[in-house]
């Protein structure tokens, strides 16, 4: 489960870390230094295989419904993916047998989306795409405004401003939180450590992630586990009260996004329509509340599907890409957020010191597609290295 929170990581990373306490599942390391996980048997598999098996998978399941062999696809990522975890995805979308097309970031997704039933003005509307997924939080501004067409008439230019993230704040942090209560309740209760045990462990998550969605709706819930571990039965009533109570310290967190996206835009609350809510942990009352306080009642819109905005806006993106289709006309200009750089030797004489330069090439927020030349003095070969200004993560 939540296999994708492991891609493209080392091993002594922290995510590695996080995994090791949500899962049970045991883990190695590869001879990429990269994560591998066990079945009961012994027998490994690599991340990109896991998740070469849910595209495999999803792949069967549309091509069960469409009667006809489906081969491209278009994934959505979130903004802050790495070229290694986009790489990652690109291996494991092969792997399956399946084509990469594009891979789009999916606040832009939902942002077509969103175009696609709407008409905009010359001036730019401002919105905030908030998207509370499983492993992180993201929020994305998006420009939507009219443009024309020589060839294809009245259009839509959608065009990302700026983009927030927290990677350690999602619904898997808050599963894990709502099973350290049931955790704790069980052993005041039967004085017995419930982590010696990985089957009990791992009902304890699924009953975690089923209880946070009734208290998403009601203010308790009750929990209900026949023969846990040991052959104890389990029950309890857990409180929306004492979730919250577990998560209060994650209250800055799903704002911080909202505000990193903001600065990174260059525009102030003020200038925004509205923030469009999508993702699955959305629901969370804790989360709206918190959102709510920080953007305001009247900005708050919930006019797009949660859980499928993004891969609608994904199969309108690859429509667009091909000319069996007619779609609106929607012209998209995506950014890139991690400052890219470039390193090499200097040019000097064979007395002088060796000495390196780095030239930062396209700094956060350039348009992607950007193209940029530079020159090099040089009569012999020698090597650039292209890479991410560290610390290239937030």
């Amino acid at each position: 489960m939540d296999v994708k929170t492991l891609q493209a990581v080392p091993f002594n990373s922290d995510a590695v870390s996080f995994y090791k306490n949500i899962s049970t599942t045991d883990i190695s390391e590869t001879a990429r230094q990269t994560v591998a996980l066990k079945q009961g048997d012994g027998k490994e598999w690599s991340v990109e295989e896991l998740i070469a098996m849910q595209f495999s998978y999803v792949k069967s399941l549309a091509e069960s419904f469409a009667q006809e062999n489906v081969r491209d696809v278009v994934v959505t990522v979130p903004p802050f993916y790495s070229q290694f975890e986009r790489d990652a995805i690109v291996d494991a979308v092969e792997v399956s047998g399946l084509k990469t097309l594009a891979l789009v970031n999916d606040g832009t997704a939902v942002a077509i989306n969103y175009a696609m039933t709407r008409n905009f003005h010359n001036v730019p509307e401002y919105h905030i795409i908030y998207d509370a997924g499983a492993s992180s939080i993201r929020a994305t501004v998006v420009g939507f405004s009219s443009v024309e067409d020589k060839k294809e008439g009245t259009g839509t230019q959608i065009s990302v401003m700026g983009v927030g993230w927290v990677r350690d704040v999602g619904g898997l942090e808050l599963d894990r939180r709502l099973r350290e209560i049931l955790v704790e309740t069980f052993e005041g209760e039967h004085k017995k450590d419930i982590r010696k045990d990985k089957k009990g462990m791992a009902r304890l998550w699924k009953e975690a992630n089923r209880i946070k969605a009734i208290l998403s709706a009601n203010q308790e819930a009750t929990s209900n586990v026949e023969s846990l571990a040991w052959g104890i039965d389990f029950k309890t009533k857990v409180a929306r009260a004492t979730f919250e109570q577990a998560c209060v310290d994650l209250q800055p967190k799903f704002v911080q996004p909202i505000d990193d996206a903001l600065q990174a835009a260059g525009i102030d609350l003020d200038s925004v329509a509205s923030l469009i809510f999508t993702g699955g942990s959305s629901r969370s009352p804790m989360i709206q509340a918190a959102v709510r306080n920080f953007v305001g009642e009247d900005k708050l819109a919930y006019n797009v599907n949660a859980d499928e905005a993004a891969v609608l806006g994904a199969a309108l993106y690859g429509a667009s890409l091909s000319r069996q289709f007619k779609t609106k006309n929607i012209k998209v200009q995506d950014i890139g957020v991690y400052d890219v750089q470039a390193s090499y030797a200097a040019a000097t004489s064979s007395n002088a010191r060796p000495r390196s330069i780095t030239t930062l090439i396209f700094p956060t927020g350039s348009k992607l597609g950007t193209k940029k030349t530079l020159t090099f003095k040089r009569k012999e070969d020698f090597t650039i290295n292209l890479d991410y200004r560290a610390p290239f993560a937030k």
